[in-house]
């Protein structure tokens, strides 16, 4: 239960703080008082997407905290389908509407939140930069936030009951109702599977011409790149052999050179240290002390050897090649070719060949292929078929079961003669094609239909309801959902728009009705709903220069009939008062 709501520089809001108790609470005040700015606020705490704007003007950041009062046994268990309806059959803005349950592992559990003695959720919104979320001061994040608090608040708008004329709006609520979701489950496998197949099939027969075609460029690329047998580091080898070759004639004429220098020509370097040699020998036998310069001259005379010995052999292998450097440059012009074409490496082209022989392996085996993905889709087309029907039945039973409950809710109501039917039809592909249409949601189209008036039959909502018909028809479908749903907390924002009188009288009875399983709340403008209350709340807008605040009081006693009075009559006359009083008592 919503026990308590805080504002701090909301919008028009500078400090208030509402406390709510069991049963129906209402909020009344004049019209643009500011009480639908609370609902707003509630709505942030519950994790809806926030805006800068919302800050008040001139403030760094608003605050918005709740508590909850949370029962024993009830803390954050995130429903399943299985469980209960989702949410957005309820309200397409709010969480998941299911009871919290303690029961097995919960959001707040994982998180180490201990919510068995409430819930105090503490939203900052920031002029400037990211907002932050607390719940009993640990802080999470959004996505946290609305998984907790799932199951705690059903939100109904002011203008929600519009969304009934929606298709997708009025399946929801069918769904919900027949708990679909293993159906659902089942159908939406079924229906993916499908669709794959048929994509895949497409993709392989879409063009006869075009997979040809690509048979014959992949055949080709494969032998271009097997034929020319390319070996990784190859291109490395082959180009300094192309600058060998390239360079033969001055290597042949530098290695002479060089040898005769050495060796073979006139006063060579080899007889010239022959000469040194001897001489340092002469020497280190007359001085000792050059014994060491004379053996190192024998190293050097001895490492010259070594080195004429090498080059003699270097430039005697040195032979005329023929055509090998042709060979050598038309194999490297090859490499180049592919590599242009399929790789910036020859290890990049050898990849594209494997991926292009995979691709031309699955090509010629397309005919197999598509045969066996005829075989699968025949089956998934038994599947479909199969699993759309028991989502249908289920469906149906479910619609037949809504009509009932519905239309025995309207009657209390005031909708003594009315009919509330709900058509399902099957898709079908098109108008001269009697398949089904397969959709991810099945095949079935929903229509509610709604006739106020006896002797006219029933007709769709989106022509024959107006604005406060559609609000008692979303009141009747939330009455019958609360039946079997545990959302702990109803709010109803000013759904009582276009309806007065004796309906609504009938209205007003509906929602005490509704709050004694649960608490509620509701804004609204009728004296009759106000005088049900068992908290009742009034919204005043302050206006004190050019400063604009909203403040609450909990009225009781005469200030309760005064504001019921104003309600009735716009004016507070004995009249009006005695009227509020009838009203209160009548209760």
């Amino acid at each position: 239960m919503l026990r308590e709501l805080s504002v701090r520089d909301f919008t028009i809001i500078e400090t208030l703080r509402v406390e709510f108790k069991e049963g129906l609470n209402v909020l009344t005040g004049e019209t643009g008082a500011g009480k639908s700015i609370l609902v707003d606020a509630l709505c942030l705490a519950l994790g809806e997407r926030a805006q800068a704007g919302l800050v008040a003007a001139g403030k760094k950041e608003a605050v918005v905290e709740a508590f909850f009062d949370v029962p024993d046994g009830a803390a954050g268990k995130a429903p399943t389908a299985a469980d209960a309806p989702n949410t957005d059959v309820l309200s397409a803005d709010a969480p998941n509407t299911d009871v919290l349950s303690a029961d097995a592992g919960s959001p707040a559990d994982a998180l180490g939140i201990d919510t068995h003695r409430g819930i105090i959720v503490r939203r900052i919104i920031a002029a400037q930069g990211k907002n932050r979320v607390y719940l009993n001061d640990s802080m999470v994040g959004i996505q946290s936030l609305q998984e907790i608090c799932a199951g705690l608040v059903d939100v109904h708008g002011q203008h929600e009951h519009q969304s009934l004329m929606l298709p997708e709006k009025q399946m929801r609520f069918v769904d919900a109702l027949g708990r679909t979701g293993a159906e659902a489950a089942a159908y939406a496998a079924v229906y993916e599977k499908r669709r794959r197949l048929l994509r895949e099939k497409h993709e392989l027969s879409r063009d006869l011409h075009e997979r040809a075609r690509r048979i014959d460029l992949l055949g080709f690329q494969v032998d271009e790149i097997d034929s020319a047998m390319l070996k990784t580091g190859e291109r490395e080898t082959l180009e300094a052999d192309e600058k060998f070759l390239s360079n033969l004639t001055a290597i042949k004429d530098f290695s002479e050179n060089a040898y005769d220098l050495l060796y073979a020509g006139e006063n060579s370097i080899g007889d010239r240290m022959s000469k040194v040699e001897a001489a340092l020998a002469r020497l280190a036998g007359i001085d000792p002390r050059a014994g060491d310069i004379h053996a190192m001259a024998g190293q050097v005379k001895s490492f010259l050897g070594e080195l004429t010995l090498e080059l003699r052999r270097y430039k005697d292998n040195i032979e005329p090649t023929g055509d090998r450097l042709d060979e050598v440059v038309t194999r490297l012009e090859t490499i180049k070719k592919l590599e242009k074409k399929y790789g910036r490496d020859i290890a990049a082209v050898i990849a594209y060949k494997e991926n292009a022989a995979r691709q031309l392996d699955a090509l010629l085996l397309a005919d197999e292929t598509l045969g066996a993905l005829d075989e699968d889709l025949e089956r998934a087309e038994a599947g479909i078929e199969s699993a759309a029907r028991l989502l249908s039945e289920k469906r149906a039973a479910a619609a037949r079961k809504l009509e009932k409950e519905v239309t025995a809710v309207l009657k209390d109501l005031s909708f003594e003669k009315a009919r509330f039917e709900i058509e399902i039809l099957k898709k079908t592909a098109s108008s001269d094609d009697d398949a089904p249409r397969y959709t991810p949601t099945g095949v079935d189209s929903v229509e509610f239909l709604f006739s106020a008036n006896p002797g006219q039959p029933p007709k769709s909502i989106q022509k024959v309801a107006s604005g406060g018909e559609l609000s008692r028809l979303m009141l009747a479908l939330k009455s019958v959902f609360a039946d079997f749903d545990e959302v702990p907390v109803l709010v109803f924002d000013e759904v009582d728009a276009g309806i007065g009188g004796r309906t609504a009288q009938a209205v007003a009875e509906k929602l005490k009705k509704l709050s004694r399983g649960r608490q509620v709340l509701c804004v609204t403008h009728l004296p009759q709903i106000a005088a049900r209350a068992d908290n009742h709340i009034r919204v005043i807008k302050d206006v004190r220069g050019d400063r604009v605040g909203i403040t609450v009081e909990t009225l009781e006693g005469r200030r309760r009939e005064e504001e019921i009075a104003r309600m009735l009559g716009g004016t507070i006359t004995e009249t009006s008062l005695r009227h509020a009083r009838e009203l209160i008592e009548g209760e």
